[in-house]
């Protein structure tokens, strides 16, 4: 599977999830993010394919948020 970035919004509504979560409770659940650039302006990209090999290995969002404590919204 080639690499795939999305921004947060497309992240969120990918995940079925809130921007606020991408930012806060997806690094801690493998949801790899990336910073282009180097002004204070640049945006997160956050890669989509780390976190859909834990989905195809049988780990759900859910199951993994629960383990940990945190809910998804």
């Amino acid at each position: 599977m080639p690499l795939q970035f999305m921004d947060s919004k497309q992240s969120a509504e990918y995940l079925n999830v809130s921007i606020t979560w991408t930012y806060r409770d997806g690094p801690q659940l493998g949801l790899a993010a990336y910073k282009f650039g180097t002004d204070r302006n640049a945006k997160l990209q956050f890669m989509i394919s780390t976190w859909t090999r834990g989905i195809d290995s049988n780990v759900s969002a859910d199951t993994a948020a629960r383990n940990r404590g945190l809910v998804l919204a």
